[in-house]
């Protein structure tokens, strides 16, 4: 059996506190997703109160050492799908921001778009998107600039 050294230990314990600052910065939600142990979420929720930087850096200590007592496999696994899963709405939220500016500069786009998504309803669509040039001409409120938004985020999370 190959001996591990102490800078290799040391370098695991690193990456285990590490592990546990990043889900530290996750929901309630997400906790709860990566099934973890209940003293484990309990000490995360009470690293989220703590204001002082020395008692955060002694609490995430802890937080490390009761991660260490467990099999962390299952945990990276599912952190990595709520991972990704931000990006690509993170992702799907930009391009529908883009579509959506894209559509008020210029309307002949509309084309491009119900080509690209062809479950659109295009004559609300269409009002929504002449309502919002028209706030745009008029520099009134965009009420129906965040209307065009949601549905145009609708359509592509479709």
């Amino acid at each position: 059996m190959e001996e591990i050294s102490k800078t290799q230990l040391k370098k695991q314990s690193q990456d285990v506190i590490n592990f546990g600052k990043e889900i530290a910065q996750l929901s309630q939600d997400q906790l709860k997703k990566l099934g973890l142990p209940q003293d484990i979420v309990d000490a995360i929720s009470e690293y989220k109160k703590i204001k002082s930087l020395s008692a955060k850096k002694r609490q995430l200590l802890f937080i490390g050492r009761l991660l260490r007592a467990i099999n962390l496999d299952k945990a990276h696994a599912q952190y990595d799908v709520i991972k990704n899963h931000s990006q690509h709405a993170h992702q799907l939220f930009h391009l529908a921001e883009q579509w959506r500016d894209k559509l008020i500069l210029t309307p002949d786009s509309m084309t491009d778009f119900i080509n690209q998504y062809p479950k659109t309803d295009v004559q609300q669509l269409r009002s929504i998107l002449k309502n919002a040039i028209t706030e745009k001409e008029n520099n009134s409120a965009p009420k129906s600039s965040r209307s065009l938004f949601k549905i145009i985020n609708q359509i592509i999370k479709d």
